[in-house]
């Protein structure tokens, strides 16, 4: 019933965050304390949403004496009673759990009807009163019916077991909202009543409308007296609403009133209780418009001593109260007076009033945005000061509790991460939030957790160490609510008190650059820097954040990626690792957190792995303030053409059928499928006319072996199904065989037995060591057609399987109802069966690749449907024959957890399924449907269907492949960011408009995790060409299994036979390249003395020297990078020149004869000797800097034969060619001719 989950601080603490909140990077600057210490989930597999009633919630918690704590609330037990307590639609729930959020037990109590607990406190002999609602007559509540709903309290023992239980009302609908100790003993109860008779009948209450009550119990849950507040109608004359949703006890006291410049007055024994009304008569009078805050004071005999209504001319709502704190201000005659009162939290929709003024300009009455609200009254209930929390759409405050440093928290529900909540993780729908108040109600603060639907709070409390828990209602999926067990679950979360009421006093952006280590001038590394840190300054210290982006050095793109671990000197000297530091692949973003007490002197970091130290350098007085860390847009990443690694085809003369790949333990591949030759790649390996066969490779394609599993006799027909990787390097393999004698034999002799039924198929399931060899065999069979259709390894060594079955005899007695049902197995690591859970009704249902492991362990079970009874009684059928369907199976114990149906008008088909990192699914096939679950998305042909779904089956998104021509989706492999899926398209038009290749190809297809198309590739040959399978080799490789006839296309070479086997590897991002011949040429570089060259080679060959360490210090360098960084290194040495002595004075020239050449007085011959008109220069140099110029021109040529870009790096060689003298051509030409072969071969 309960799902508890604890998160640690181990690790990075962003990491941390992005878990915490909603699958999101953690907020900039996150400090490495967390916020959320564990969430319970509480609830069952129940149908009713967030919004019905009787749905599971848990709506208060309280601590024990012995550190433990319990909770109350509701559990939705319609449809779904797996537990044994559970008594009809939804049961008051009594949960008792440990200090870590561990369930510990659950009392339930109801009947048949629906049953809630809204309130819980403890009695002296350590038992419990709950109080809450109750439709039933029946159950452990039978007798007890006064009529219509009625309030219910309930008394437990210690142990939580029901003592006693009453309710109280009369023939109309009433409720208890809260319940509070009697300052005089006993205790007392607020709440609603629409009955005028039973237990109101005292009051004088005439009508049916809705009154506030408070009433007392004793101990023996004895009804003492019963006080109502209310009035009769609204404005417009409607029946009126009022209703006191809390209470709390008030002891007497002298107190300081608010209102009255100080007075002190007498505040009697009694109780506060607050709530809201609509009535604009009776008590009510001075309505304010719409609904009213309502606050009334009682004494101890319920009698009422004032009453007072806030809001404004919208709806407000007080939801809860707590004590506020109380100072002492004077003391008289030994008589203390404090200075105390009440803070009141809830909704308001009004734009002015008591509760604040607020801006809803743009809004409606029909969609009024909503604030949440906290209003301090005095002793006495005059308004001290009130504030608002908002965003720009709706919050709710829902509880209010008194801190125990400073002030108070406020918690509720929001919807958007602006207004009050900028800077805060927005999830989805809406989040949680607990927002820190001062004592005088100034926000200092506010924190915002969730997951990827609607989370409502319902109660905050301290669990009295050094946490804050909350509690209410979840229909989220993911992060800390992942195991959502119906469409909505109770929640209890343990929130760090300290991070809550620990805020920046100031939050900005400031400059900061990117300086040497040892010097005041911008690093190599200055690009990457992003301008602005997101600093957070709380006190003396400052928490900063730093970014580093893409960035163009030297000519090259160079990523965040190569950038390692980042410590820092903390300001004396000490090194520390940073706060966190963090890569977030969908931005190509790091962020790195650390802490300092000064900005004004630049700070040194180290990173591991890059251009070495640097020092960042801030610029405090351009500092921009700001609420919100800078944005970085998500990168959408394309795949490259389709360019192949490697490809083979495994066949023979006959035709082979792959059916599944995987990846073992040591990185090689294995692929299963059947095979009909007895010769080429199955030559000798043979086992019968049709056989199962395992083939091995490493990750380059090179075979390692192959065998094939067989009956070694005419007739007998064997195939391998699907396959997965075991911990310990092997794997376990599930398929079929048929028997011409109906007994098995050769490989699948092991599956014979005495007792046995063998039919038309049967199955096995097999694991295998390391080494090949068969551990066990099992399978499940009988008379009829027994498939195992899929297997998945597990965690604890044993292996889940799934299997389509006709037969009802044998292993399948009694797990099949209907023409053909699926059936879940699981075995132990030995190969016992733990286990059996048969899916299906009294028709047919099926799967191919349909089964999956999900991030909680359980199974996802997936395939098409028929029936309309069996496991498929209550489940939307949608059209036609075949329906969708998606399934959560227990793995402890093979029960359902949730079952839904998919679909539209027309037949739907299932092909794959695939656990995402999600915790939820990706389901996969075709359809022609273009309504139901396919509204808006579908083309009416026969096309592709990606479908994601939650973890809980709720489809967040569909996409599909469209063509008028059939196509088919098949499998898919999820990536870092991306997931890719295979299939098959016979489609000349729409999305394989120009892509085809055949009668039948194979496509590849690239969605985002947001269900974006990237990319849209085809595989084939002029003939039919079928998908099989699609893995992930390795982190930058991709293989895909097809099969088919073509002997062209992508096929051209490689045909063996009828069908064969194709099994074709390509990069989806680029290989890491190899370094040692870089390596190598750095160490030869770093020989050279920088005294023994001119200082403009030298400077150059520094530069390329830098690159070439960058490239080696990176952490992920291209093969491209490195020969990049390998040539214009090599370049550079060879383009160093020697530096020269200083040249000796030159005597002054003879004068010469006017009429000899060169000497300028013969005007009709060339003044330089070489015909070019220039003066002669001593030297030469003018025939030296052609010569260079020469050298330039050919070293560009080289570097753009070489593949080389002629900018960036080359400026650097042109700037060397024309002002250096030493370089000849032919040697840059030979230079040159050694770059193309090193990018050719």
């Amino acid at each position: 019933m309960s799902k508890r989950y604890k998160l640690t601080t181990a690790g990075a603490s962003v990491a941390l965050a992005a878990a915490l909140t909603c699958g999101a990077p953690a907020a900039a600057g996150a400090l490495e304390d967390q916020l959320v210490n564990w969430t319970s989930l509480f609830g069952g597999a129940g149908t009713a949403s967030s919004t019905a009633l009787g749905c599971d919630t848990l709506g208060q918690t309280l601590r024990l004496s012995d550190g433990t704590f319990v909770a109350v609330g509701t559990y939705d037990g319609a449809k779904n009673n797996v537990d044994e307590q559970a008594h009809g639609k939804s049961d008051a729930a009594l949960v008792h759990y440990d200090q870590d959020g561990k369930e510990l037990r659950h009392t339930l109590a109801g009947g048949s009807k629906n049953d809630s607990f809204a309130s819980v406190i403890e009695t002296d002999d350590g038992g419990f009163i709950a109080v809450g609602a109750t439709q039933s007559a029946d159950g452990n509540l039978e007798g007890l019916d006064k009529g219509g709903n009625d309030g219910l309290i309930a008394k437990f023992d210690a142990k939580g077991q029901l003592v006693k239980a009453v309710t109280f009302g009369g023939s109309d609908k009433d409720g208890l909202t809260k319940v509070t100790y009697a300052t005089d003993g006993g205790f007392v109860v607020s709440g609603f009543s629409n009955s005028h008779d039973g237990d109101m009948e005292a009051t004088g209450k005439t009508g049916t409308d809705a009154d506030a009550i408070l009433a007392k119990y004793n101990d023996d849950l004895n009804l003492v007296w019963v006080s109502r507040t209310g009035g009769t109608a609204t404005e417009s004359g409607i029946s009126a609403t009022e209703r006191f949703e809390d209470v709390v006890p008030v002891s007497a006291a002298k107190a300081k009133d608010a209102d009255n410049l100080g007075a002190e007055v007498d505040v009697n024994a009694g109780y506060l209780a607050v709530g809201y009304s609509n009535a604009a008569d009776g008590d009510m009078v001075g309505s304010k418009g719409g609904y009213d805050v309502v606050v009334a004071k009682f004494d101890e005999r319920g009698n009422r001593e004032w009453l007072r209504m806030y809001g404004g001319d919208g709806s407000d709502k007080a939801m809860a109260v707590t004590h506020a704190k109380a100072t002492l201000s004077s003391v008289k005659d030994g008589t203390p007076t404090y200075d105390n009162g009440f803070v009141i939290a809830g909704t308001t929709e009004s734009a002015s009033g008591d509760l604040g003024t607020r801006d809803l300009a743009g809004t409606d009455d029909s969609g009024a945005k909503s604030a949440a609200f906290a209003l301090k009254i005095s002793a006495t209930g005059y308004v001290e000061w009130s504030n608002l929390v908002e965003d720009s759409e709706e919050v709710a405050g829902e509880a209010v509790l008194t801190s125990t440093t400073e002030g108070y928290l406020l918690a509720g529900t929001h919807k958007v991460n602006d207004g009050d909540f900028s800077g805060t993780d927005a999830c989805q729908k809406k989040d949680a939030f607990v927002a820190h108040l001062s004592d005088d109600g100034a926000r200092l603060g506010v924190e915002s957790f969730g997951g990827n639907d609607d989370d409502a709070v319902e109660g905050i409390a301290y669990d009295g160490v050094d946490n804050v828990l909350v509690c209410g209602t979840t229909k989220s999926t993911d992060g800390m609510f992942e195991g959502l067990a119906g469409k909505a679950d109770g929640f209890v979360t343990s929130l760090d008190a300290e991070k809550l009421q620990t805020h920046a006093e100031e939050r900005s952006l400031v400059p900061v650059a990117a300086w040497k280590a040892g010097e005041d001038v911008d690093s190599m590394m200055a690009p990457m820097l992003y301008s602005d840190a997101y600093v957070e300054k709380t006190g003396e210290l400052y928490t900063v954040t730093v970014y580093f982006t893409r960035a163009t050095i030297m000519g090259s793109e160079v990523s965040p990626t190569i950038l390692g671990d980042v410590s820092y000197d903390r300001g004396d000297g000490t090194m520390v690792d940073a706060l966190s530091d963090t890569y977030d692949a969908t931005t190509r973003v790091k962020s790195t957190t650390i802490q300092l007490t000064s900005l004004e002197n630049p700070v040194l970091i180290h990173i591991d792995g890059s251009m070495g130290d640097v020092r960042l350098k801030f610029d405090p007085a351009a500092a921009k303030q700001t609420d919100v860390p800078p944005y970085f847009e998500p990168v959408k990443v394309e795949l490259p053409n389709f360019e192949y690694a490697w490809k083979d085809a495994l066949g023979g003369t006959s035709a082979e059928y792959p059916a599944d790949a995987t990846v073992l333990a040591n990185g090689n591949l294995v692929t299963v499928g059947q095979t009909y030759s007895q010769d080429g790649d199955f030559d000798g390996l043979q086992r019968g006319p049709a056989c199962a066969y395992v083939d091995v490779r490493t990750p380059d394609g090179t075979r390692v072996s192959t065998f094939e599993l067989g009956g070694m006799e005419n007739g007998y027909v064997s195939y391998a199904a699907s396959v997965d990787t075991t911990a310990d390097g092997g794997f376990v393999l599930c398929g079929g065989y048929t028997s011409p004698d109906g007994v098995p034999a050769g490989d699948f002799a092991a599956l014979a037995r005495e007792d046995g039924v063998f039919g038309q198929t049967d199955s096995f399931v097999a694991r295998f060591d390391a080494a090949g060899n068969l551990v066990w065999m099992g399978g499940l069979s009988g008379s009829g057609h027994d498939q195992a259709k899929q297997v998945k390894a597990l965690p604890d060594g044993g292996c889940v399987a799934l299997y389509e079955t006709s037969s009802r005899d044998g292993d399948l007695t009694e797990l099949n109802r209907g023409i053909f049902n699926l059936v879940v197995a699981r075995y132990a690591a030995d190969g016992t069966l733990s286990w059996t859970r048969p899916i299906g009704g009294t028709n047919l249902e099926s799967s191919d690749f349909g089964l999956d492991v999900l991030g909680n362990g359980n199974f996802v079970v997936t395939g098409i449907k028929s029936s309309y009874n069996g496991d498929f009684a209550n489940a939307e059928h949608f059209g036609n024959t075949f329906d969708l369907f998606a399934a959560e199976v227990s793995a402890s114990e093979g029960t359902i957890e949730w079952l839904r149906t998919y679909g539209g008008s027309s037949n739907e088909y299932l092909n794959g399924v695939a656990a995402t990192s999600d915790g939820g699914f990706v389901m996969l096939g075709s359809t022609k449907s273009q309504d139901g679950t396919f509204t808006g998305v579908t083309s009416g042909y026969e096309n592709s269907y990606i479908m994601k779904l939650s973890a809980s089956g709720a489809v967040e998104w569909v996409q599909t492949l469209k063509s008028s021509e059939s196509n088919e989706a098949e499998r898919v492999v999820e990536l870092d960011d991306r997931y890719v899926v295979l299939g098959n398209s016979s489609g000349t038009d729409f999305d394989f408009k120009d892509l085809n290749k055949g009668a039948s190809d194979v496509y590849v297809a690239a969605f985002s995790k947001a269900g974006e198309r990237l990319s849209l590739d085809v595989v084939g040959g002029s003939s039919n060409d079928y998908a099989a399978q699609i893995v992930a080799l390795n982190g930058y490789q991709l293989t895909l299994l097809a099969y088919g006839n073509s002997a062209d296309g992508d096929f051209d070479g490689l045909a063996k036979g009828d069908d064969d086997a194709l099994v074709l590897t390509y990069n989806w991002r680029e290989q890491a390249g190899d370094t040692a011949e870089l390596a190598a040429l750095v160490a030869k570089a770093q020989t050279l003395s920088e005294a023994d060259y001119t200082p403009e080679t030298w400077s150059i060959f520094a530069a390329k020297l830098a690159a070439a360490h960058e490239v080696l210090d990176a952490t992920y360098a291209t093969k491209v990078q490195v020969n990049d960084a390998l040539v214009n290194l090599q370049l550079a040495m060879d383009g160093l020149s020697k530096a020269m002595p200083a040249p000796e004075p030159t005597p002054d020239p003879t004068p010469g004869d006017s009429d000899k050449p060169g000497d300028g007085g013969d005007a009709d011959k060339p003044a330089d000797g070489d015909g070019s008109g220039a003066a002669d220069v001593p030297g030469g140099l003018d025939k030296q800097n052609a010569s260079a110029a020469s050298a330039s021109s050919a070293a560009q040529k080289g570097a753009s034969s070489a593949g080389l870009a002629t900018t960036g790096d080359a400026t650097g060689l042109l700037a060397f060619a024309g002002g250096v003298a030493a370089v000849a051509a032919a040697g840059v030409a030979a230079i040159a001719a050694v770059a193309r072969r090193r990018f050719t071969r």
